[in-house]
């Protein structure tokens, strides 16, 4: 038998706030994963024009930019999500504070 919502500890402010320092970190994680792709994929750009890599470039080219995208569309949905969860969190009765 589950216990009952009303018995449940509701969150601490150090909950709450380990959740908005990963949700931080993860974030910044993506910012940077994205502009390490775009710094990648100028090195892909130099090595074409240079002629000096015998590897698939066209290949490496579409991965980094995959990756950039995925990156970003990411970034864009935990973005999205993150004032809907602080809403809900402040709906469960939990402390919820403007952090920016």
């Amino acid at each position: 038998m589950s216990t009952p919502d009303a018995m449940l500890p509701s969150a601490t402010s150090a909950d709450h706030q380990d959740r908005h320092a990963s949700h931080a970190w993860r974030m910044r994680m993506l910012e940077f994963a994205a502009e390490r792709g775009v710094e990648l994929l100028d090195v892909v750009c130099d090595q074409a024009r240079e002629g000096t890599c015998e590897d698939d470039l066209g290949l490496s080219y579409s991965r980094i930019a995959r990756a950039i995208r995925q990156s970003v569309i990411l970034h864009a949905k935990l973005e999205e999500e993150w004032p809907q969860e602080r809403r809900a969190e402040g709906h469960r009765g939990g402390p919820v504070r403007d952090t920016g």
